[in-house]
């Protein structure tokens, strides 16, 4: 009788765990995934702001800001922007001969996302499938 109680508290806890095993594959999973795909169309917003500011900065002083810093420093980013560092990604821009490029990478990739993105003053928007960076080689965004 004991051998048989014991066998059945096994099952059970078998059981139990291939149900919890489900729920985080069907609604865990799922969760994580969808998150970070909002922090991703977050970054495109957020690069798509750095072209704002640096068209405003253009019209204003005749040419392309060379830093996030600059963007700031002429009050058309807020401080927290020009750090370079939001929703757990680190932008970059930097002056180019012939305008300015913007970098977007994860903090850690994976973890934080799983794109790395790239800009210029074309504003179309590159995005890199893995932890190197973007370039303007990479597909557009569609």
């Amino acid at each position: 009788m004991e051998r048989t109680s014991r066998a059945v508290r096994v099952v059970t806890r078998v059981i139990y765990c291939g149900i919890f095993l489900i729920f985080a594959d069907t609604v865990a999973c799922p969760l994580v995934i969808h998150d970070r795909m909002n922090v991703e169309l977050a970054v495109i917003a957020t690069i798509r702001t750095f072209h704002v500011a640096q068209t405003q900065h253009y019209s204003t002083f005749s040419h392309y800001a060379g830093s996030l810093r600059d963007l700031a420093a002429a009050g058309l980013l807020d401080a927290q922007l020009g750090t370079g560092k939001h929703l757990s990604y680190n932008f970059v821009i930097a002056g180019t001969r012939d305008g300015y490029a913007i970098s977007a990478q994860p903090s850690v990739f994976t973890t934080d996302g799983s794109h790395t993105f790239y800009s210029d003053q074309t504003i179309v928007i590159h995005e890199h499938q893995g932890p190197e960076p973007a370039s303007a080689q990479d597909p557009e965004m569609k």
